[in-house]
């Protein structure tokens, strides 16, 4: 069988990567009849919150239970339409009816609804061959997933109560692709396990074609077996389409990506569940507030905009919009950064933190750099702090840190910033915690290269010290935890001889924005609009501290 128009889909039929459609009215009319009867089908009873406004329908989470007791059935989450809620009842009675048996005793939880449209061609290969031009029904893809598990139920709903032209070959077609049995039709609905399959499809567009641009897409599309979710990268945006071309070409070759001249037209495409924005600093706020204009989930590069200001307003706009938005701060996902921050706040390796140095250096002759060019324009954001020195200050936050941003102390700030050409070149800060004593020093500059594998950043504690190695404070690679060894006095322990050491090494997966698009990925399938492990609080947490390190430091960007 074939569907689909690219030669990606037509090598793998069982995927569904294809046009989205909009929400299937007929079932909106069932629902809006459940709901006036009080009768959810197939002796299913739905339960919902009391006065539950219709405004926060994508926010409504509710509980089925089967009728003859009181064990959990299914928990789900409604989308932007309410029609989710009549398959969601089926699914769950079919489960129940068709020898497909969860465990009752745990939820399951649904994972996005949503629908997709096949191609207006299928070809049936079977004891006789045909083609139907006819469309057939929108498909809903659900994916539901036990607590504690990786197995994933993937299952379609298939509508079939409008009358078609060759109905009976469109149902022959259904039967024959997902082995339905006649029986298996509720109220007019095909609902089909196809078994276990941790598949899930997000798809990507892609705005600007830079070096960080091809980093992203290169780890997209980069085969992980332990990835839950297929990347799909769906549309470029460029001002050049050959590049665009190119582009495509070069760092996702296996699949076919529409190539746009403009970022607008990204962000018109219906195809585009979230877009990926890679242009520099001072394009991010502008880029940021078109997609979201546009209704698109965003995920933007650091650092997330020029100043707090800007932050708020693309989060004021999201919210109001309900799309998600993230900054994207890679570092963060590395498992080496969630291991170390684990180590030393749950199980306190080194004791009470109460100190941290951190310093990215990376040489960059701004004299002989075109006045186009990022690293010395600053109507796009040039300037050692914005670019590099946030992952100092990002090692800093993590170590002393501990707090959720939004009730997380705000340090005094002794600040220091020298500038060549008009942009800041060099930035030295020390961060104050009143209420701890803790302190971070952190530091950056563009006018010195740091050597490769040496230690970028210290972390004291009470009870040892831990180094942070890697070719830069980017992209770490090990970490080295020194404690004082049994028997020696407390005083003698900071001396390197006197203490023993334990190193954690992590590779690096492809670029090592892997997990940030994972993370990322599964934040949209779960319907999130905050990113788990860069909310919004913490990006403008980091945007006030480098706001009032410029401040101090007479770092100026033009409009502000």
């Amino acid at each position: 069988m074939k569907f689909g128009k690219s030669d990606n889909d037509q090598k793998q039929p069982q995927r569904f990567p294809i046009e989205a459609a909009e929400a299937f009215e007929p079932e909106e009319d069932i629902l809006r009849s459940s709901q006036r009867t009080g009768s959810p089908p197939r002796n299913l009873l739905c339960h919902y919150p009391e006065a539950a406004p219709e405004t926060s329908l994508n926010q409504f989470r509710f509980q089925l239970h089967r009728e003859n007791g009181v064990q959990p059935g299914l928990v789900g989450y409604l989308e932007k339409y309410v029609g989710a809620t009549h398959l969601v009842w089926s699914m769950c009675a079919l489960l129940a009816d068709s020898g497909i048996d969860p465990d009752w005793k745990d939820a399951f939880e649904v994972w996005r609804p949503q629908w997709r449209q096949f191609a207006t061609s299928f070809t049936i290969q079977g004891n006789t061959s045909r083609t139907l031009d006819v469309p057939p029904s929108p498909v809903r893809i659900m994916w539901i997933q036990a607590p504690n598990s990786l197995d994933t139920y993937t299952l379609y709903a298939v509508n079939h109560k409008e009358k078609r032209r060759d109905q009976d070959a469109l149902e022959d077609l259904w039967r024959w692709m997902l082995d339905v049995p006649p029986e298996a039709i509720i109220n007019g609905v095909y609902i089909i396990k196809l078994g276990l399959e941790p598949w899930f499809p997000v798809r990507w567009g892609i705005i600007a074609t830079g070096m960080i641009s091809s980093w992203f897409v290169q780890d997209l599309v980069l085969d992980w077996p332990e990835s839950k979710v297929e990347h799909v990268v769906q549309a470029i945006g460029t001002s050049n389409i050959e590049k665009g071309q190119e582009f495509a070409k070069e760092y996702c070759p296996k699949q076919s990506p529409k190539v746009y001249s403009s970022y607008e037209e990204v962000y018109r495409d219906a195809d585009v569940d979230i877009v990926y924005i890679g242009t520099p600093h001072g394009f991010h706020y502008r880029d940021c507030m078109e997609a979201i204009s546009a209704g698109k989930n965003v995920l933007c590069e650091k650092s997330f905009t020029l100043n707090a200001k800007q932050s708020r307003e693309i989060f004021n706009a999201a919210r109001e919009k309900n799309v998600y938005v993230a900054e994207a701060m890679w570092l963060r996902h590395r498992p080496l950064f969630i291991e170390l921050q684990r180590l030393l706040h749950e199980e306190k390796i080194i004791g009470d933190v109460f100190r941290v140095f951190s310093d990215f250096a990376s040489g960059v002759d701004i004299a002989s750099l075109p006045s186009t060019s990022r690293y010395r324009n600053l109507a796009l954001g040039a300037g050692s702090l914005l670019d590099i020195g946030v992952y100092s200050l990002t090692w800093a936050r993590m170590a002393l840190g501990g707090s959720v941003p939004d009730q997380a102390e705000m340090p005094r700030i002794l600040a220091s910033q020298s500038h060549e050409e008009g942009v800041e070149v060099t930035t030295s800060a020390v961060l104050q915690y009143s209420s701890t004593g803790k302190q971070g020093i952190v530091t950056s500059t563009t006018k010195a290269l740091g050597a490769p594998g040496e230690v970028f950043a210290v972390i004291h504690g009470t009870d040892g010290y831990v180094e942070i190695e890697g070719g830069t404070p980017s992209a770490p690679e090990s970490f080295t935890v020194w404690t004082k060894q049994e028997g020696n006095p407390d005083r003698a322990f900071f001396l390197r001889e006197m203490c023993q050491g334990k190193k954690f090494e992590f590779p690096t997966l492809g670029r090592g924005f892997v997990h940030e698009a994972e993370r990322t990925a599964l934040d949209i399938l779960e319907g999130r609009k905050e990113s788990r492990i860069m909310p919004w609080a913490e990006t403008l947490y980091m945007m006030d501290i480098m706001d009032e390190i410029r401040r101090q430091g007479n770092t100026i960007y033009p409009g502000e």
